[in-house]
């Protein structure tokens, strides 16, 4: 018998493992050459190894190598330059070495375009294999049922999905890349300075979103209006009700019904009940668990995302990255039955008197179903985070499979002299799924007496107040999420990375999203020089064509022709106004920069504040108190480049702790070089 030797490839060192273990059961290797880290494994005689890309092992870039020259559309895939170009180069290395005694090829890395990108862009270039031989193992969960069953469902890798993986790379770089330079550029040859500055498709409509909203709440002008209630005695107890008319425009006529009310008795003229069925939520999809993880629990779109990862990396939740609101054909029994026996959800075992039969939503993913927990108990105790967003899920899916909940509203009306008050309540007759969704719930019942047609009321004061209009509310990361998924702007795995850049940019801030000065500068060079940029029709019509690819590879010429002959267009209107839109750059900058590096008060004279300064000798940046006038010669030094973030306190010396993001990396410390243990930094950070 032939023996066959099959080189599977993942996306992380964790999944690479839980495949692994699942093919091989007890006879697994970890083999380390060279620090780098696969799996050896013999399965029916057949030799199986399992590598980990680690993430995107590569990427574009552009072949002049010159960031100051565009446009650019000349690109190339090569290996990413992580922090350190040895390691991604060890890496690629050892997996050319191993790939040459293969016979099969399989691509196990997340089934979306991201990880079809990734398993192809490897297993050409490193493996040297042509799509039509790779084989696609496809799953939503890393434990052990579904992997065996996806590694005996194994079929052909479609190469449709892996070009619209690579065209949207491709579209997105050369929108970014070129846009970005024209800011930077401008801005530079009008300072003389440097400053990284970044625009694309899906940043610039969602930048535009937050400015027109900024527009409206600068320019809104408050209308004044009063609002009546009645506040009459029932019983021992008092209870407010609303006027009919709740926003009354006119003060003469809102204080005529005080007036005529005062001193007078009310009388029910109306009761009405009706018996209310509340069904159940259904699964979360990822937008939805970014929305409730921030009304829950604070969490921004990309720290959940990250968070939900770790938690399907640790097999106890399905792939997080879908739109569905529908779950797969599954063992939902057993999934019930060993949440139950897991400490905080017995109650789970209620649910298995019956068939259980999932509430569903409306939106469907064709390549994963709704996020659901899989029914493995943590190994180990799950930080916190990661404990609140799992139990956040659990109870979620616990609450699809149980009945609905039952209310009884009731609505009187109270006659007072010809003006009608509305009195409201509501019980709940049967808890159904809220028993499972315990606190996430937000129902409340509101308790108001019985009372019957022609009771009279006793009416203790009219109260009568002034309003203003409120202007719209500004965005919060949940908000602008749900604003960019009903726009169609960006993709499930990309927007909350593109909310975060914003920030990281400095072209928003708080956490009622605020347009900064140079958020405002952007916008405004681009409304001058290339408004489709920020609007919505360009990038969903450009998303729309990338989803053709996936249907029809002869599509992927037409697109990335498109994109090129667009930007072509539109640069030049740049070049020619290059010294204006510098000027309008630069003051926007300027504007901002106290807004960016304050980095929380002084430890050493305890009135001033540390800040961002620049020698003017050396023009190196450096920490220093805005109290030295004074005399605090507090200071220290920072790395000279990268977006700095202020983080809060270090436990351990009282001095900031920052952030310092250059491009995808970041860097976390505490700025005083003498700090005890700066070693603890992280779990200075995380204590914080």
């Amino acid at each position: 018998m032939v023996r066959l030797r099959t080189f599977i490839l993942c996306e992380k060192t964790a999944a690479a493992a839980k495949i692994a273990n699942a093919l091989g059961n007890s006879d697994v290797r970890r083999v380390a050459r060279e620090g780098v880290v696969f799996y050896k494994l013999n399965r029916d005689g057949n030799e199986i190894k399992v590598f980990p890309a680690q993430g995107h092992l590569f990427a574009l870039y552009d072949t002049l190598k010159d960031r100051t020259i565009y446009p650019v559309f000349d690109l190339e895939w090569a290996p990413v330059s992580l922090r350190s170009k040895k390691k991604v180069s060890k890496i690629l290395d050892v997996m050319r070495e191993e790939a040459k005694s293969a016979d099969i090829f399989v691509n196990a890395c997340d089934y979306d375009i991201e990880g079809e990108t990734i398993g192809y862009n490897i297993l050409r270039y490193i493996c040297g294999r042509e799509p039509q031989e790779i084989l696609r193992m496809k799953f939503s969960s890393l434990t052990a049922t579904e992997l065996l069953k996806a590694f005996h469902e194994i079929n052909k890798m479609k190469e449709s999905f892996a070009l619209a993986g690579r065209a949207r790379h491709y579209v997105d770089f050369i929108w970014g890349i070129n846009l970005s330079r024209v800011l930077t550029e401008a801005y530079s040859e009008h300072r003389g300075g440097y400053r990284t500055f970044s625009i694309g498709r899906v940043q610039g409509a969602t930048l535009h979103f937050v400015y027109q909203r900024e527009c409206e709440i600068r320019s809104f002008v408050p209308t004044p209006y009063w609002t009546v209630s009645g506040v009459f005695i029932i019983g021992d107890r008092e209870f407010a009700a609303r006027y009919t008319t709740q926003k009354i425009y006119n003060q003469k006529e809102a204080f005529k019904i005080k007036v005529d009310c005062d001193g007078k008795e009310g009388k029910v003229v109306d009761v009405q009940k009706k018996q209310i069925i509340l069904e159940p939520p259904a699964p979360f999809n990822l937008g939805d668990l970014q929305r409730a993880a921030y009304r829950y629990f604070g969490y921004s779109p990309a720290r959940t995302l990250n968070l939900a990862e770790s938690l399907y990396l640790k097999a106890l939740i399905s792939y997080p990255r879908t739109n569905s609101q529908k779950l797969p054909k599954l063992n939902y029994y057993e999934i019930v039955r060993k949440i139950s026996k897991q400490t905080h959800y017995s109650f789970a075992s209620n649910l298995l008197t019956g068939t259980l039969f999932p509430r569903e939503g409306a939106k469907d993913d064709p390549a994963h179903p709704a996020i659901y927990p899989t029914g493995e108990r943590p190994k180990n105790s799950l930080p916190a985070a990661e404990f609140r967003l799992y139990d956040l899920i659990v109870r979620r899916f616990l609450s699809s499979f149980a009945p609905p909940c039952k209310q009884t509203r009731t609505h009187v009306v109270i006659d007072v002299v010809g003006h009608k008050f509305h009195l409201s309540g509501v019980t709940t007759d049967e808890e159904g799924w809220l028993e499972y969704y315990g606190e996430y719930s937000t129902l409340k019942d509101i308790q108001i007496p019985e009372l019957d047609l022609g009771l009279e009321i006793k009416l203790k004061e009219i109260l009568c107040e002034e309003n203003f209009e409120s202007p719209p509310a500004r965005y919060n990361q949940a908000s602008l999420l749900n604003k960019m998924e009903n726009e169609e702007v960006g993709t499930k795995a990309t927007r909350s990375e593109i909310i975060a850049t914003l920030f990281h940019r400095g072209y928003v801030k708080g956490s009622k999203i605020e347009l900064t000065n140079l958020g405002f500068a952007v916008v405004e060079a681009m409304l001058a020089n290339a408004p489709e940029i920020l609007g919505t029709e360009l990038t969903r019509m450009i998303d729309k064509e990338l989803e053709m690819i996936e249907t029809d590879v002869s599509k992927y010429p037409y697109v990335i022709t498109k994109s090129v002959e667009n930007i072509a267009r539109i640069l030049p209107k740049f070049k020619e106004r290059e010294d204006v839109l510098g000027g309008i750059l630069y003051e926007g900058a300027r504007s901002i920069i106290r807004d960016t590096v304050i980095l929380g008060g002084c430890p050493i004279c305890k009135t001033g504040s540390l800040i961002v300064l620049r020698s003017a000798k050396t023009k190196k940046r450096f920490v220093g108190c805005d109290n030295y006038s004074n005399g605090c010669k507090a200071s220290a030094p920072l790395p000279q480049r990268g977006f700095l973030t202020y983080l809060g306190m270090c436990k351990y010396c009282r001095w900031p702790l920052v952030e310092s993001k250059l491009g995808k990396s970041s860097w976390r410390f505490c700025i005083n070089i003498n700090c005890p243990s700066r070693s603890a930094n992280r779990d200075a950070v995380q204590g914080l």
